[in-house]
């Protein structure tokens, strides 16, 4: 299989059709070096994932039991942040095990099901690409298979992640200086055309062809058959909020081999970006928004379905309004070119997967959505806007979301507490396979050792909480709260009425992520607290969540929701 790979410095909205002319350009030894850097990093995570694999492969062959090889799957699982499950398959038994929470039945369909020839023309592992996870987007998946001490075959492992994951949180890719980090990712797959991986994800899965090249109003790609090149053109600026600039721009590619394959790398460089403003950019249009979505929930459930899709993609709204179906398909959107696509793979500059937090909102019924959007869409985020969706059902099959800005100003990214939240709760994870549940709890609840230094000394965070609970909202363990220790919790709710604890347990049912909470700041009125949390499931039960704070705003929201 071949795949191409396309970065650009920018965002991506897919709002135009209108393709810019060009012209032939030098290639600028910058983009050069990141398209060298990109590949290297893409051949090295290749080779270490290959080296777990065989690794892995030996230590399931060794194992008695499934029991003992789900210990092993748990240890890994806890070790490797960048991968969001692991599943074994059985072969004798025809039984799966999944890690860190087994996957339903019903919801395995998405799982490839190789032979055991398959692996022997293969030399053992397999890798399958923008494979759709229901439940997690587009995932990259590998898979190599296990043999008893006789050299029998007894069946396979599956590990999935995502390249957004792999890039940001694989423990070689942490604190590594990226030439590439300030550019749009693409991983295109040239046998079909298909998007793979996008550093701006809702272009994950979009089909590109010689006649119909990638293009939205601000990056363009050309199918190229040259080995390398560049050519200049000129579209809207990057950032978000210079909708109404342009600016000139410079794509430069090159044919790099990895992975056994030929790559197509693709960079887009904006000549003259305008500098980053941080202060009173966005305009919030809060009581517009919900009333719109109000109004289409209302036209909805008289005039149907059809014809809500029929009027947002009419444009009948002043403010941005979507319709998506439960698996994050767009249905229907302001801009041309987005419908079909799908948001599911979305994240926030925080690694926060908000499509998939609106999905489990509207299936309490609705409510509010806020996350901090990453205004660049690059591979590292640096900068982002507090950003809110409101959520409600329109069917049992869909949902429409207005989005608006939560913020007058750009919030400037600090990577470092995502990685120090997951690494807490994966140690807590590891910890609770080799002591047990019992044992972490007692350590988180004795005050002593009551903070995230003691678990690991390494975070630059300030950790706000670390609690252990289950998916009926009894709390074994709790820094922040340890009043709620032996107490079930579910009545927990953010400043505008949502559920924080039925997110957490679905989040957390889901294999675990991240989200966002947002609380009333305790010593500001009319401020609100803007909170990261990881959350990871500890076997079939039980889940940790650890929390640390991105920022304090102006509660621009909640003045106008009392008054409703």
């Amino acid at each position: 299989m071949t795949f191409a790979v396309i970065l650009s410095s920018g965002c991506l909205n897919l709002g135009s059709t209108d393709i810019p002319e060009t012209e032939p350009a030098d290639l600028p030894a910058d983009l050069n070096t990141a398209i060298l850097d990109f590949s290297q990093d893409v051949s090295d995570l290749d080779r270490v994932i290959s080296i777990d694999l065989y690794n892995l492969a030996e230590e399931f062959s060794g194992a008695d039991t499934d029991t003992d090889r789900e210990n092993i799957a748990l240890n890994y699982y806890a070790k490797n942040p960048w991968m969001s499950n692991l599943v074994y398959y059985n072969a004798v038994s025809d039984e799966f095990i999944g890690v860190p929470v087994t996957i339903a039945e019903e919801n395995r369909n998405f799982l490839p099901t190789p032979t055991e020839q398959m692996f022997q023309s293969s030399g053992g592992t397999i890798h399958y690409s923008a494979v759709f996870n229901p439940d997690k987007g587009y995932q990259e998946l590998d898979t190599a298979a296990v043999h008893d001490g006789n050299g029998t075959y007894i069946g396979y492992f599956i590990i999935l992640y995502d390249f957004y994951a792999i890039l940001n949180q694989h423990p070689m890719m942490i604190h590594k200086e990226k030439s590439y980090a300030d550019y749009i990712l693409f991983v295109v797959d040239e046998s079909d055309g298909k998007v793979v991986y996008a550093s701006k994800p809702e272009a994950t899965g979009v089909i590109i062809s010689e006649k119909s090249p990638y293009y939205d109003d601000q990056a363009l790609i050309l199918p190229e058959t040259d080995k390398s090149g560049a050519y200049k053109y000129t579209s809207r600026a990057f950032y978000t909020y210079n909708s109404g600039l342009t600016t000139e721009k410079i794509t430069a590619w090159k044919n790099i081999p990895a992975y056994k394959r030929t790559y197509k790398v693709y960079l887009i460089q904006e000549l003259n970006k305008p500098p980053l403003t941080t202060e009173k950019v966005f305009a919030p249009a809060t009581a517009e928004t919900i009333d719109n979505v109000i109004d289409l929930f209302v036209f909805s459930s008289n005039f149907g379905k059809e014809a809500a899709i029929a009027r947002v993609n009419a444009q009948h709204y002043s403010t941005p309004i979507y319709i998506l179906d439960m698996e994050g398909k767009v249905l229907a959107s302001p801009y041309k070119g987005q419908t079909g696509l799908n948001f599911l793979n979305n994240r926030g500059a925080y690694g926060y997967a908000y499509t998939k937090g609106m999905v489990n909102t509207v299936l309490h019924g609705g409510g509010f959505v806020y996350y901090a959007y990453p205004i660049e869409g690059t591979v590292t985020s640096n900068a982002a806007q507090f950003s809110n969706s409101y959520v409600l059902p329109l069917d049992d099959d869909c949902f429409v979301l207005g989005y608006f800005s939560a913020d007058t100003d750009v919030l400037i990214v600090d990577q470092q507490k995502r990685e120090d939240v997951v690494s807490v709760s994966r140690e807590i994870i590891r910890r609770a396979i080799e002591e047990g549940v019992d044992s972490v709890a007692y350590e988180i609840n004795t005050a002593s050792r009551s903070d995230a230094g003691y678990f690991v000394p390494s975070i630059q965070s300030e950790i706000n909480e670390i609690s252990i609970m289950d998916f009926n909202g009894f709390v074994y363990a709790s820094i922040k709260n340890p009043a709620t220790v032996g107490e079930v919790v579910m009545d927990y709710v953010d400043v505008y009425g949502g559920s924080t604890t039925r997110k957490e347990i679905m989040l957390a049912k889901s294999y675990g992520g991240f989200m966002v909470d947002l609380t009333a700041n305790k010593t500001r009125d009319g401020y609100v607290d803007l909170w990261l949390l990881s959350v990871e499931p500890i076997g079939e039960e039980k889940f940790v969540l650890t929390s640390v704070l991105i920022g304090t705003y102006e509660d621009l929201l909640t003045p106008y929701y009392e008054v409703r």
